[in-house]
């Protein structure tokens, strides 16, 4: 799979294995561009908390809540697959006890004043509410994913957020694809071995360094810095551990934008 990235001097054609992570210094206004791309030109609402345009294209950010994706209503919905199961195994409601009941009101009455007309969708969403006021977070969207939520894959857009990571979405890679969009990678990728899927955008969306070859990007720092830089630095620049080496590091990284 590919992401066509679109700039002034044309478009890019990036490899995409399952999850990316863009850095770049304007995130919500890329991730915009990105949704536009992926989703065939349709557009984020500036005053929506996540874009619904596309069911297999979902936008999420600190402002997303989990009423925006559980639902009590549909015929595939997972959520009411299991209220139903549970509703059944428990006999909270027993169909039995309604046809009696049913019954003896008539025969009570002497004729046929009512018949049953169990509505589960109904019931349900008489019982139940989804909060309206919780707000997404790294425990609920794990949880989600494992339980199938979205049954379709899809590609998540999660733009400018610090509480989830690369490592966090790896066993998932085989039901979606994933985009992290942020200002700064390190608040996404915890491990060294996961840089390789961080792609370093200036504003106008070009291309300043795929991390593809941790090698050369040790070696472009080293020489930016004037300093030996290992991976061990690197582990602890990911770890935002307060040094000068990693106040270098950053100055290096930022100035990958003053170039081309």
């Amino acid at each position: 799979m590919k992401i066509t990235l679109t700039n002034q001097n044309g478009s890019e054609d990036l490899d995409f294995l399952g999850i990316k992570v863009f850095n770049h210094p304007k995130p919500l206004a890329f991730a915009k561009t990105l949704w536009k791309n992926l989703s065939g030109d349709k557009h984020i609402d500036d005053s929506s908390s996540r874009a619904f345009s596309d069911s297999q294209l979902v936008f999420i950010n600190d402002l997303t809540k989990i009423s925006d994706f559980l639902k009590l209503t549909g015929k595939n919905n997972h959520l009411v697959k299991m209220l139903l199961d549970k509703i059944v195994a428990e006999k909270i409601v027993d169909e039995q006890k309604i046809l009696a009941l049913t019954d003896a009101i008539n025969n009570d009455l002497g004729f046929q004043a009512i018949e049953e007309a169990i509505d589960w969708s109904k019931m349900i969403t008489n019982l139940f509410a989804i909060p309206e006021e919780t707000y997404l977070d790294r425990n609920t969207f794990l949880k989600m994913l494992e339980h199938n939520i979205w049954q379709e894959k899809c590609t998540f857009i999660f733009c400018d957020l610090d509480w989830l990571s690369v490592s966090d979405l790896k066993p998932y890679l085989n039901l979606h694809n994933f985009i992290f969009i942020n200002h700064d990678f390190r608040n996404n990728v915890r491990l060294v071995t996961e840089l390789e899927a961080v792609v370093f955008l200036d504003e106008t969306n070009r291309v300043m360094l795929e991390l593809i070859d941790l090698e050369v990007f040790v070696n472009f720092l080293s020489v930016k810095t004037s300093e030996y830089c290992s991976l061990d630095d690197l582990t602890s620049y990911l770890k935002k551990e307060v040094n000068l080496k990693n106040q270098k590091i950053f100055y290096a990284i930022e100035t990958l934008f003053e170039q081309k």
